[in-house]
């Protein structure tokens, strides 16, 4: 018991709570920049009431309605590998639709397909037309995605706030995690 009313006692406390108030301190506030960017995510701080999670979602549906389209007319199987591919893609959107990776996956398949369909022969022209439109709809969301507020300040965040010293240290050993951006 005599050791906690040393000077080296006081020296120990001091120096853990100095370390706790850092970390637990930088987490708090890169927490809360992160969670600002977030909102503009959901559509709440930017305006709009539109977020890039609204994008996401109408980019799988597109990608589900094109499976299901393609299989119902009888163009391509859902045996096709493209196809089970593409199944597979929006599966994992359905998930998680913030999923980065998951959504890379989704945009490689739905091109994929898209390719598939161009060389079709005997495809009516009303699926024709079906089809250019969700060629379209996703060329219209990858644009959206591209001028997103959001998209210009998750890249903000991650080369600004967490690449700079300390965050670029003490973000990673406090659980802060750069933001994904979605193209």
């Amino acid at each position: 018991m005599g050791f906690f009313q040393t000077r080296k006692a006081g020296a120990v406390v001091l120096a853990a709570a100095v370390l706790f108030g850092v970390f637990f301190g930088s987490h708090r506030s890169l927490d809360a920049v992160r969670s600002d960017v977030w909102t503009i995510f959901e559509g709440e701080g930017n305006g709009s009431g539109h977020g890039v999670k609204g994008d996401l979602e109408t980019r799988r549906a597109v990608g589900s309605n094109l499976y299901n389209l393609l299989n119902d007319w009888n163009y391509l199987s859902p045996d096709d590998p493209a196809m089970a591919t593409l199944q597979d893609a929006v599966g994992a959107c359905l998930v998680d639709s913030t999923d980065k990776a998951a959504q890379e996956d989704l945009v490689q398949a739905i091109d994929q397909v898209l390719s598939l369909t161009e060389g079709l022969d005997g495809m009516r022209e009303e699926h024709s037309k079906y089809i250019s439109n969700f060629r379209a709809q996703l060329k219209s969301i990858e644009n959206t995605l591209s001028r997103d507020p959001y998209t210009a300040a998750a890249k903000e965040f991650n080369e600004t706030t967490l690449g700079s010293f300390p965050a670029s240290v003490l973000g990673p050993l406090t659980g802060i995690r750069e933001l994904p951006v979605y193209q």
